[in-house]
């Protein structure tokens, strides 16, 4: 998430086998097999606790100064803009 923080213990890094990898893109198969998992497993995880708010498609300019990736410092944990 832009903005969030990590703290890393050099002692922990180097005395346990660890590996940090950043990832930039996806794979063509990863969005479809994790919208099937979402699908699949709506009713065992609280998902919908993960969405600050949804928005239609004309109010995306609010959908942007209200998500937390702004400046950081936004009002609602994450935006969904709905067409």
């Amino acid at each position: 998430m832009p903005g969030a923080e990590a703290r890393i213990i050099p002692h922990d890094a180097t005395r346990q086998p660890k590996m940090i990898l950043g990832v930039l893109a996806y794979d063509r198969w990863v969005i479809p097999r994790a919208l099937d998992w979402v699908s699949r497993t709506r009713e065992k995880y609280p998902f919908a606790k993960l969405v600050g708010a949804r928005f239609p498609l004309e109010q995306i300019n609010e959908a942007f100064e209200q998500a937390e990736w702004v400046a950081g410092k936004g009002s609602v944990a994450r935006t969904v803009i709905v067409p």
